[in-house]
């Protein structure tokens, strides 16, 4: 190895006489190469520290030979890097894992270059060793992501794609290519799917993927086939690739043709009820062979070309259905992979018409409406109908948004409400669910889908058990879509009791709130804003339930990216009187504060998250009392076109989450990523605004329970109207500086008038505020003084109890004599001998007296006999009494 920087001398010393004309070093050169696959030697440990640093370069200028027009020298080269792109030493198999260190060396390098043009000068001269020997030294090298990102860089994905359009299906190297391809565009990401960009690269894999797809019928054959779809989807995940899958490559239309053949025929020349456009020039492409025979290969193995019928289910020897070839996981697979790219590629304006083209959306709804499912589904295993309807729904779920003619035509309502009834599965439901998530604001989908019973079966799954969170989170947010600006849709709400229900769910408590998700909350409000709020009965319904005090209860609780929402619904609630009157009879159970209360403290935390008033609560700038410093007023957005769910899942399409293809938010994930960022993007508008909205319905009078505190801030949020004024005219102001106009003096004046009347009005309002400081802090001080003072002298008395207890004991212990200890002592014994004897006393008493009540109590008794006369006596059998 302490040779490696003379050897990579001679090396670039020997190339430049090479490509001189001096072929005489070229044995030697060879001799190199062979030697150059064998491990380095290393005189001492310390020698792979030292000179490592050098190997990057060695093989950069070992590799720079390929440049030299000589086959078998490039064979050399290429045969030499892939003996080095392996490890040396045999791994053990827990070692299986572990990066080659050898790929570290040619990450450094630049013989990855030399390479991919090794191969391009194989292709040009059709040297089918060549080539085999460099496709499998770079299947060797694209197992390192670093590498893979030079080869794409190099030029070798367009090299390899070219050979995959090329070469025959059923050559050996076939699959080591697309193993190459899969291995760069996996590892590098989108960087190596940016280099797609050529339409003749995406032909290439348009060409390999239908011959592959029309005459592969080897189990090997089909797992290739698929395997170009899942390159073909790598490939679409780059925007600017997405135009090459049309015309003139064609692409989509020949997946669309081969993704529908076993549910649909594909259009056709004598079909006049599809159209044949797209399906004529596929045919063109094709080549000129049979309708039956063309899609022969794409399910099940070569057998009757017949189409589905329903002759008997016979199996022949083959193991396929005579008259329909039996599919396997491999078809799945292929489905799955057609559909998932389809739906990425249907972003693409050009691709819809394209879709609409051919019947997709049928073919898809053939797996859920139960017209033709069992049908369909008979062809399947049935391990694999779970995963094709998923997969439909899934599909469906982007690409009906986008043609919701057609999806409108095949009855995709009623399928979906059909199949919906009738399912339990949770995963199945909540696709169902998203589908008409997705397509419900559509046309006119609200009203077919009310008419239809859609609202009953929504209300069934959210009243379930069974029903996940997932799940009632989208049956409430379709319901908010059926409702909106549906008049009899919110009348088929109430009369099923789904006010009721709503009104349930009309809460957020933080002990329960993995039983109740903020999202589902999100929801339930959003709905009520859009089914009860300005329809009359039901907000008479909503009443009797006490729904405006379960919006204030939430109001309450609720985290930042609901209150938001609760007090716009509020606003538009308050429009009914009732609904006001009830704000002032609100209180917290748990605080006890008033509905103004509350209304205020959320005023006073908006204006402290803002940074608009002092440590002691005052008014910071008298020109913008209420505007937000220059650095959070670029976060502040005002929403006022739209309502709350839908706003809020606009403001998380913002943050980068997932949305339909039509432009329309779907439901949010409950990932706790995605929360944070929605409340950020909630937070950004100004909750003040609300506040304010909501005292103007209520009015700013009739609050007798506030503080002195409350009070002043209720007559700043009174006067942000004026405040607003006022900045806006500073706002113009500063406008007119900046472009350097000057107003007329008139115009000037009233512009300063106002400005300045704005100002004194704030410099009033901070006085205010300041002269409560300064009496609150008065008051504390007054009051600690007090406490103070108090507890001074309580300590002062006990000081002196015991200073004069201390006295009195010093005092008797100095007067008493040895006698009178004694005497005391004495005293004390006797006293204790005495309690004895006095309970015997009382003992002897006790019974001296019962004996004494019992002589009492006979000599009462003769008494009365001797008073009686004496017939009565001797009736009684008393003798006389002596006289």
């Amino acid at each position: 190895m302490d040779q490696l920087e003379k050897l990579t001398t001679i090396l670039g010393l020997t190339l430049d006489e090479l490509l001189s004309g001096q072929p005489t070093v070229l044995s030697a050169v060879r001799e190199l190469l062979q030697c150059a696959q064998h491990p380095f030697k290393k005189k001492k440990a310390s020698d792979e520290i030292h000179y490592a640093k050098l190997l990057p370069a060695f093989w950069t200028s070992l590799a720079r030979f390929v440049e030299y027009d000589d086959r078998d020298l490039k064979f050399a080269v290429v045969d030499t890097v892939a003996a080095c792109s392996k490890p040396f030493e045999q791994q053990k198999p827990e070692d299986a894992k572990v990066e080659n260190p050898n790929l570290a060396i040619f990450e450094r390098s630049d013989a990855i270059t030399y390479i991919v043009e090794a191969l391009r000068y194989a292709q040009d001269y059709a040297d089918e060793q060549l080539i085999k020997a460099t496709i499998f030294c770079i299947r060797d090298l694209s197992v390192n992501a670093l590498l893979c990102g030079q080869i794409a860089d190099a030029g070798g994905l367009y090299v390899m794609s070219k050979q995959v359009g090329q070469s025959d299906i059923r050559d050996e190297l076939y699959p080591v290519v697309v193993e190459c391809i899969w291995n760069v565009l996996e590892l590098d990401g989108t960087h190596a799917a940016s280099k797609f960009e050529s339409q003749e690269m995406v032909c290439f894999l348009r060409e390999a993927y239908h011959r592959i797809a029309q005459d592969g019928y080897r189990q090997q054959d089909k797992i290739l086939r698929n395997e170009i779809l899942v390159l073909a989807s790598y490939i679409a995940k780059w925007d600017g690739n997405k135009p090459f899958f049309m015309s003139p490559t064609d692409f989509l239309d020949v997946i669309l043709m081969f993704s529908i053949t076993d549910e649909l025929s594909p259009p056709n020349k004598n079909n006049s009820s599809q159209k044949v456009t797209a399906a004529e020039d596929v045919e063109e492409l094709n080549g000129s062979f049979s309708a039956p025979d063309k899609y022969n290969a794409t399910y099940g193995s070569r057998g009757s070309p017949s189409s589905p019928s329903k002759s008997p289910m016979n199996k022949t020897g083959n193991g396929f259905k005579m008259g329909i070839p039996v599919p396997t996981v491999d078809d799945l697979e292929l489905k799955k992979f057609s559909w998932i790219l389809i739906s990425e590629l249907s972003s693409e304006p050009e691709a819809i018409p394209i879709i609409a083209e051919y019947s997709f959306i049928p073919a898809l709804l053939s797996y859920i409406d139960w017209n033709h499912v069992q049908e369909n589904l008979s062809r399947w295993p049935k391990p694999y109908v779970y995963d094709t309807q998923l997969q439909s729904l899934k599909a469906l779920s982007v690409v009906a948004p986008l043609l919701p003619e057609i999806y409108q035509e095949f009855n995709g309502n009623m399928c979906m409400l059909h199949f919906l009834s009738a399912q339990q599965d949770e995963a199945l439901r909540v696709m169902t669910l998203r589908v008409l998530h997705n397509t419900v604001s559509l046309l006119d989908f609200a009203m077919e889908i009310g008419e239809a019973g859609g609202i009953e079966i929504l209300l069934k799954l959210l009243q379930s058990a069974e029903s996940s969170i997932r799940v009632k989170e989208l049956c409430v947010s379709i319901l908010s879509k059926l409702c909106t600006n549906c008049a009899p849709n919110q009348r088929q709400l109430r009369k099923k009791g789904g006010i009721d229900i709503l009104r349930k769910y009309l809460r957020y408590d933080t002990a329960e709130s993995i039983e109740i998700p903020v999202f589902l909350t999100l929801a339930t409000v959003d709905c009520i804003w859009n089914s009860v709020v300005g329809n009359k009965k039901n907000e008479s319904a909503f009443l009797d339930v006490e729904g405006v005090h379960g919006l204030l209860d939430l109001l309450e609780v609720a985290p930042e990216m609901i209150k938001r929402q609760v007090l716009s619904c509020l606003v538009d609630f308050f429009n009914n009187r009732k609904a006001a009157r009830l704000f002032h009879d609100w209180h917290s159970e748990k605080t006890m504060e008033s509905a103004a209360q509350l209304s205020i403290r959320l005023y006073v935390s908006e204006e402290q998250r803002l940074g608009l008033i002092d440590e002691k609560g005052c008014i910071t700038n008298l020109y913008r009392p209420i505007a937000p410093p220059k650095e959070a007023k670029q976060k502040i957005k005002s929403l006022e076109d739209s309502k709350g769910f839908e706003r809020l899942f606009n403001a998380l399409k913002e943050t980068g989450s997932t949305t339909p293809r039509n432009g329309r938010p779907s439901t949010p994930s409950k990932e706790p990523e995605n929360v944070k960022r929605l409340t950020n993007q909630v937070t950004q508008v100004d909750l003040r605004e609300k506040v304010y909205a909501v005292f103007s319905k209520v009015g700013f009078s009739s609050h007798n329970d506030l503080t002195l505190f409350e009070r002043q801030k209720l007559r700043l949020i009174e006067m942000w109207p004026t405040f607003r004024v006022g900045e806006r005219w500073n706002d113009i102001k500063d406008e007119l500086q900046l472009e350097d106009i000057k107003p007329t003096s008139d115009d000037n004046k009233w512009m300063e008038d106002c400005i300045e009347s704005s100002r004194y009005e704030a410099q009033m309002t901070r006085e205010d505020q300041e002269q409560m400081v300064r009496e609150k802090e008065e008051n504390g001080q007054n009051e600690l003084n007090m406490f103070y003072t108090s507890l001074k002298q309580h300590r002062e008395k006990e000081a002196e109890l015991q200073r004069m207890l201390q006295d009195k004991s010093k005092t008797l212990k100095r007067t008493l004599t040895m006698k009178d200890r004694q005497t005391q002592k004495q005293l004390k014994e006797s006293m204790i001998k005495n309690s004895f004897m006095k309970q015997k006393t009382m003992e002897t008493h006790a019974k001296t007296q019962s004996d004494e009540e019992a002589g009492d109590e006979e000599a009462t008794m003769d008494s009365m006999y001797a008073q009686q006369p004496d017939f009565l006596r001797e009736a009684a059998g008393v003798p006389q009494l002596a006289m």
